[in-house]
């Protein structure tokens, strides 16, 4: 489900634990002795690398949203905030709430109208990755490192689009881990 993105930066090994949501790098490493094997799925990290082969996603109305959509859109900024290996548990789950991963992120969006989004991408990208129907077959959320600094960044990609149109930050993230 998720495949780790290794990056290579001045003789560092830059990797992402899933399941705690840290960055760690091991230091004196040999690049040229590490083989990496790409999955089935070179399109995604291929649409990373280069945007510009990205459609552009249209934005329409919000849909309807259910009960259960509020109160799981809320749970994962809880988890998120005090318990972050029960939001890796639940982007393993598919609820199929949402026609795609552009209506998955509207509704996110409407939910939580009042916060700051911007500090918000990773319980909205999980959010879209288990509640979009289109996910499983055409999606992938991606979790980036901002080097030096190593802050961190998710987003999602679905369709050959990016599921958020107002995240444009996304571009200055290197790809560290990849979930399917």
């Amino acid at each position: 489900m998720y495949q780790t993105l290794p990056v290579f930066k001045s003789g560092e090994k830059y990797l992402f634990n899933s399941f705690l949501g840290i960055t760690y790098s091991i230091t004196g490493y040999d690049q040229t002795s590490d083989r990496i094997s790409l999955s089935d799925d070179c399109h995604f990290q291929t649409l990373v690398k280069n945007p510009y082969r990205l459609l552009k996603r249209e934005r329409g109305d919000c849909p309807p949203i259910s009960g259960f959509a509020r109160i799981y859109a809320r749970l994962l900024v809880f988890l998120w905030k005090h318990c972050y290996p029960g939001i890796w548990l639940l982007s393993h789950c598919r609820f199929s709430l949402f026609k795609d991963a552009g209506e998955a992120n509207l509704a996110f969006r409407e939910i939580l109208k009042n916060s700051n989004q911007n500090i918000l991408c990773l319980p909205r990208s999980v959010f879209i990755a288990t509640t979009s129907s289109r996910f499983k077959k055409n999606g992938a959320l991606f979790i980036g490192c901002f080097f030096p600094s190593r802050h961190l960044h998710a987003w999602v990609i679905e369709d050959r689009m990016h599921a958020d149109i107002f995240d444009h930050q996304w571009i200055m993230f290197t790809p560290l881990v990849m979930m399917k």
